[in-house]
């Protein structure tokens, strides 16, 4: 059983929080909740890589972090494949998911929403021999560049 004392929560008005929620209620919906996945979409590129039993995921930041939550809680759960996170131009780490991954049955997953950080663009040419899938936003950017050679 769990015990609750109020008098010394944090809260102290229940009545200002529900307040406070109230207008929340009424401002602006966040760009987030409006967003419908084109789940079609998805198992259609998933498709063009069933034969693949090595992801290396590359990215940094917010756009690396979301990836790691969900595969983390539940991801790994459902798959045979290995997934390798590289969040670091770190040398070691390259060449030891060089020497774990073949590239017949790799694949490169770069995910970044500006697609110009350095650290990435480094990591991708190290791993230049492998296919790649590149997710960014801004199709100047150079990440986006490297995508279509």
């Amino acid at each position: 059983m769990i015990e609750v004392d109020i008098k010394n929560a944090r809260i102290k008005e229940f009545k200002s929080l529900s307040a406070k929620l109230k207008k929340i209620s009424k401002g602006r919906e966040p760009d987030f909740s409006k967003y419908e996945v084109n789940v079609e979409e998805i198992y259609k590129i998933a498709g063009k890589y069933k034969d693949v039993d090595n992801f290396i995921i590359v990215g940094q930041g917010g756009a690396i972090t979301s990836f790691i939550a969900l595969w983390e809680a539940l991801g790994k759960f459902w798959t045979t494949k290995s997934v390798h996170v590289i969040t670091s131009p770190d040398p070691s780490l390259i060449n030891f998911i060089k020497r774990k991954c073949d590239i017949e049955h790799s694949l490169v997953v770069a995910i970044s929403k500006s697609g110009s950080n350095v650290n990435q663009l480094e990591i991708l040419l190290a791993l230049g021999e492998y296919k790649k899938l590149i997710i960014t936003q801004d199709k100047k950017a150079a990440l986006f560049q490297i995508a279509k050679i």
